[in-house]
């Protein structure tokens, strides 16, 4: 009966990503962060080849939310020989920070923890499902890996579009899979603003969101309200701070909100 028990849970926490991600890594999505895992997933499930933009201010949760993501996708095709690939644009740091955020998250995943391995120190595995790690330095040399799930390029601003469309584009060309491009908002001549008009044209003509900006503003406000600051509790403090005199409550929400807007950028 525990043995069932277990295995209902498992079901249910795998239905989703959204849910996947509360139950078996213990931590809540955004908003913001929910629309994309989601909206990815979708393109992935319906093996509808879309490429997403993402373009998240710094200390938003971006890395955080890749990380959820590729521990989902191990775990969601553990049975089938699903490949993924993740360019970044150095191996040192970009993509060495990319693989230990992995490696935290599918060890403290409560079903990924039992199932992950690492192979030749750049590829992770959980049963047939892998997803290897390279470089996008110009002369980085990656070509003959194939992504048939999900290509995912990270800083893509940093990453040289003639690079992209003779090493890195190829992996997912002849597999339709899910591409994602990573960045932040940069000249209009990078790989990410090439994509960015792209993605819009491609909303426009079928309706369907392939685009997600988040202002630092919007980060911001979000930040605010997952650490319980709302309007009502800003109000309160400063009522209590001038009829009463206590200043303890907008003491602490002001110290709150000049730690967040510390990270957000």
């Amino acid at each position: 009966m525990a043995n069932n028990q277990v295995i209902l849970q498992c079901r249910r926490a795998m239905a989703d990503v959204d849910t996947f991600i509360e139950t078996c890594s213990t931590i809540k999505l955004r908003d913001y962060q929910r629309g994309v895992a989601e909206a990815v997933f979708r393109s992935i499930r319906e093996r509808a080849g879309r490429s997403f933009v993402v373009m998240f201010p710094r200390q938003s949760g971006k890395n955080e939310l890749q990380a959820q993501l590729e521990t989902y996708l191990l775990c969601c095709y553990y049975l089938m020989n699903a490949e993924m690939v993740k360019v970044s644009p150095t191996w040192k740091p970009q993509t060495l920070n990319a693989m230990r955020r992995l490696e935290r998250v599918l060890g403290g995943n409560l079903i990924a923890r039992h199932l992950w391995t690492k192979e030749s120190g750049y590829i992770y595995r959980c049963g047939k499902a892998r997803i290897y790690f390279f470089s996008g330095q110009p002369r980085s040399n990656i070509v003959g890996a194939t992504a048939n799930v999900l290509l995912e390029v990270d800083e893509a601003q940093d990453i040289l579009p003639a690079k992209f469309d003779k090493d890195i584009a190829p992996m997912a060309a002849s597999t339709n899979a899910t591409r994602v491009f990573w960045g932040t908002a940069w000249t209009s001549r990078t790989l990410l603003a090439r994509e960015l008009r792209a993605a819009r044209q491609a909303e426009q003509t079928d309706g369907i969101r392939r685009v997600f900006v988040l202002t630092a503003e919007e980060a911001r406000i979000e930040a605010y309200l997952n650490s319980g600051i709302s309007l009502q509790s800003m109000v309160f403090a400063l009522w209590n701070k001038v009829m009463n005199s206590d200043a303890t409550a907008a003491d602490q929400i002001q110290a709150s909100m000049i730690e967040i807007n510390k990270g957000i950028n």
